[in-house]
This record gives C-alpha cells, sequence and structure tokens, in this order.
C-alpha cells in the first residue's frame, strides 16, 4: 500500500472515530439527562441524582469540548500551513498545485493526535461512570 493510501486511510478512519465519539458523547449526555433532567428542571417530586451522573455529564461535554478544539486546531493549522506551501510555491515560480499533506510538518500530526486521543478519555470515563450508576442503582 502507498503512503498517500495509508495517509487516505488513515484521514477516513480517524474522521469516523471522531463522528462515532461524538455520537456516544451526546448519546451518553441523554442517558444523564433521562435520570438528572428533572432534577435540573426544579421538579419536586425529583431526588438529587447520584453524583456518578454528575461527573459522567461532565466527561461526556470535555469530550465534546476537546473534540471541538481539536476540529478547530486542525483547520487551522491546516489552513496556515496552505498558505505556508502556497506563498513558498508562488515565489518559486513554479506552478502551484495542492500541497501534499506529508510536508505539513510534524506540528499538525502531533497537535491533533493529542487531542484526538484526549477526547476517547473522558468519553469512555463518563461511561464507566454512568455503567456504575446502573450497577449500583438509581437510586444511590
Amino acid at each position: 500500500m502507498k503512503l498517500s493510501e495509508l495517509n487516505k486511510l488513515n484521514g477516513e478512519i480517524s474522521a469516523s472515530a471522531s463522528g462515532q465519539s461524538r455520537t456516544l458523547a451526546l448519546a451518553g449526555l441523554g442517558i444523564v439527562w433521562l435520570f438528572a433532567g428533572p432534577y435540573f428542571l426544579h421538579d419536586e417530586k425529583a431526588s438529587r441524582p447520584s453524583e456518578l451522573l454528575f461527573a459522567a455529564g461532565g466527561l461526556l461535554a470535555l469530550s465534546l469540548a476537546l473534540d471541538l478544539i481539536q476540529l478547530y486546531a486542525r483547520a487551522g493549522l491546516l489552513n496556515a500551513a496552505f498558505k505556508r506551501e502556497q506563498h513558498r510555491l508562488q515565489h518559486e515560480l513554479r506552478k502551484t498545485t495542492d500541497p501534499d499533506t506529508k510536508n505539513l510538518g510534524p506540528a499538525l500530526q502531533r497537535v491533533t493526535e493529542i487531542l484526538f486521543y484526549a477526547k476517547a478519555c473522558p468519553l469512555l470515563a463518563g461511561y464507566v461512570l454512568v455503567l456504575a450508576f446502573f450497577v449500583k442503582g438509581s437510586h444511590v
């Protein structure tokens, strides 16, 4: 398999993983809301939800926030790298083409990889807490 094919496959897989993470985080927040929502809506019959739900909701929201930061960081770094490469090519009086992403430098890859894995940690931890909530019982 060529390097360009591996790079394309990596992009497709990481985009799919990000989409699935987003879906799971939103679904997890929905689960948290089902059990904690009445309390936050000041329902007089609702008891205070478990601390596990508060922590799970916070972690799932953190996962979504990290996902958003990753998207903006990648977009900003790619845009800056594209403009830098385009400027370089124009100054060399070469025919301008789309820059190859492998020449964009390691900074983009490092930053977005850290964010990619960082958002998975609170997502998994949030679901562990939701699972613990169900195992302990919803009335704890």
